[in-house]
C-alpha cells in the first residue's frame, strides 16, 4: 500500500513562487523580442544587400533570414551610388560600425555613415516597407488667409 502525502505550503512561499514564475515568464518574453533585433550579423552569412534609400539597407542572409538596417542618420548619396563597403571586425558588422559609400566603379570614399540595429523582417513585408518609405508626405491644409478690402481712401 502506498502512502499519499499532502502538504500545505505557506501562503508567503506560494506568493514568492508565483512571483518568480511570472518574472521568468516576462524574462522569456523579452528574450523572444530580442531575437527580432540584433546588434551584429556575421559577414560570412551575408548573401547580398540592397539599398532601399539613404536610411535603409536590406541584408539577405544565407538561409532565409533578411535584416533591415535603419541607419541612425540619413546617409546622403547612399541611394544614388548604391555601393558601399565596410570593415569587418571578428567576421561581423555591428551597430555603430561605419559603412563607406562609393561610386560603383570608383574606390574613393564619397561618405562614411554609421550603421544601425539589424531588424529581422519577413520577405513578404518588403513591398509594404518600400512603399511606406517612398510614399510622398501627406499634404497639410494651410489656414485660410484673412482677406482685407483694399480700397481708395477719399
Amino acid at each position: 500500500m502506498q502512502e499519499k502525502r499532502t502538504s500545505t505550503m505557506n501562503p508567503r512561499i506560494t506568493l514568492l513562487i508565483t512571483a518568480c514564475l511570472l518574472a521568468t515568464s516576462a524574462h522569456t518574453q523579452s528574450e523572444i523580442e530580442e531575437i527580432d533585433t540584433q546588434r551584429c550579423i556575421a559577414t560570412r552569412q551575408i548573401k547580398s544587400s540592397v539599398v532601399i534609400d539613404d536610411s535603409n539597407i536590406l541584408f539577405f542572409m544565407r538561409g532565409e533570414n533578411i535584416y533591415r538596417n535603419r541607419l541612425p542618420e540619413a546617409c546622403k548619396g547612399l541611394l544614388r551610388y548604391k555601393t558601399f563597403s565596410y570593415r569587418q571586425i571578428a567576421g561581423r558588422i555591428c551597430e555603430s560600425d561605419l559603412i563607406h559609400v562609393h561610386q560603383s566603379n570608383d574606390p574613393s570614399i564619397m561618405r562614411n555613415c554609421r550603421i544601425g540595429i539589424f531588424e529581422s523582417i519577413d520577405s513578404q513585408d518588403i513591398p509594404t516597407l518600400i512603399e511606406s518609405l517612398h510614399r510622398p508626405p501627406a499634404a497639410e491644409e494651410l489656414p485660410s488667409a484673412k482677406v482685407e478690402d483694399i480700397g481708395n481712401d477719399p
